[in-house]
Formats: C-alpha cells, sequence, structure tokens
C-alpha cells in the first residue's frame, strides 16, 4: 500500500487498522504478480481524463505519467473511480446509473482482460488495490460524511477480493497467463501509444520532450 495512504488511515481512522492490514496482506501478490506484465498504460486513466466527440474519444489528459506499467492498471483505475462516484453520489437514483454503468464496464474490461492473456479475476484484484487508495478521497476532501464513504468504499475493496476469493474456489475457465501476449492490446492502449508518442514527438505544454518510454 502506498505510505501517504497508510499515513492517512494511521492519522484519521486507527481503528480501521485492522481492516487496512488485512487488505494490504491481501495485495501483495498482485502486486507482484503485476510487475510480470508490461504495457504502455497512462498511469492514472478515468472518466475525467478523457475528451469526447459523441461516442468516440478523441483526446485524454494529464499524459505525465503515461508509460511502461500494468494494462491491468488503467482498467483497474476508470473502474475504482466509478465505484466511487457510485458510493458517494448524493441520490439513489444517481448511485444505481452509475453503479449499473460500471457493472457493465467490468463485464467488458473482464473479456478485453482475458484477450491480452491475463485471468480476468485478477482485474477484481488490481481494483481492489485502487479503491484502497480511492477511499482516503472523502477524507482529503474534507466530505461532511467522509468516515461513512471511507467505510463504503473499503467494503467495496474487500467485496472486490471476495469475488477473486470466490472465483478461485470455482472451476478454472481461464487461463492464468501473467505476461500479456504480443499483439493482445486493448483499443484504449492503442489510441493512448498513438498519444503519448504524439505528445513526445511535439513536446509538452513546458517545451520539454518526453523521452519515450
Amino acid at each position: 500500500m502506498d505510505e501517504v495512504f497508510a499515513r492517512v488511515y494511521a492519522a484519521v481512522a486507527p481503528d480501521l487498522a485492522g481492516r487496512i492490514d488485512d487488505l494490504a496482506r491481501a495485495l501483495v501478490p498482485a502486486a507482484a504478480r503485476s510487475e510480470l506484465r508490461s504495457a504502455t498504460v497512462h498511469g492514472d486513466l478515468h472518466e475525467a481524463q478523457l475528451i469526447v466527440d459523441g461516442d468516440r474519444i478523441v483526446g485524454l489528459l494529464d499524459i505525465d505519467d503515461a508509460g511502461v506499467g500494468d494494462p491491468l492498471d488503467d482498467y483497474a483505475t476508470v473502474l475504482a473511480h466509478l465505484r466511487f462516484r457510485e458510493t458517494t453520489a448524493a441520490t439513489a437514483r444517481q448511485r444505481g446509473r452509475i453503479g449499473k454503468y460500471a457493472d457493465l464496464l467490468a463485464s467488458n474490461f473482464a473479456n478485453e482482460v482475458a484477450e491480452l492473456g491475463v485471468d480476468p479475476r485478477e482485474l477484481a484484484t488490481v481494483t481492489a488495490g485502487v479503491l484502497v487508495g480511492l477511499a482516503t478521497g472523502p477524507y482529503r476532501i474534507q466530505h461532511p460524511n467522509w468516515r461513512h464513504d471511507m467505510e463504503r468504499l473499503l467494503g467495496r475493496a474487500e467485496q472486490h477480493l471476495h469475488v477473486r476469493e470466490l472465483a478461485e474456489d470455482a472451476p478454472d475457465r481461464h487461463r492464468d497467463v501473467r505476461r500479456v501476449q504480443p499483439g493482445g492490446r486493448h483499443l484504449v492502449e492503442q489510441r493512448l501509444e498513438q498519444m503519448v508518442v504524439a505528445a513526445v514527438d511535439q513536446g509538452d505544454a513546458h517545451g520539454g520532450r518526453r523521452q519515450r518510454p
């Protein structure tokens, strides 16, 4: 777990230490597996980073962290941010609509992850890791119900890990390939790589040039 997040939990919710420790231990193996996967990633991909024209993605914001990383991170970050917005939405109607959309994306993303040659159950684990970090958000922005939202987000992380555990108890229907197979890149990644290369060629907004990953 990121040291910054760990300090936040220790300072504002020390009574949650047991849950945080359990989550951190459960995520350690996933972090090791993540090191074996490599692709071009955005690094902080979520809905607010996308520029759209109708139903087309035409641009990406905040690409300063783009580079080589685990391709599941982008999928998981998109899903975790949607779960965050679902959990903290003001009305039941908003929560329902966001949750339904997140469920649909999770299903589609799981299929894409399988096409990459990675066990799609791993997506739930990586999403849980992102949620643990995002759960500090309500406190950091001083949301009036930050403690309630923090616990609910941690609960969502625990649910994702439980889904993984249940799936592992069932008959294995998927390949358990740790490394992304050559050629198995999803469309978002292909578009991202084109944009990253263009940014490298043109120089960033500050007049510098990035080194290609």
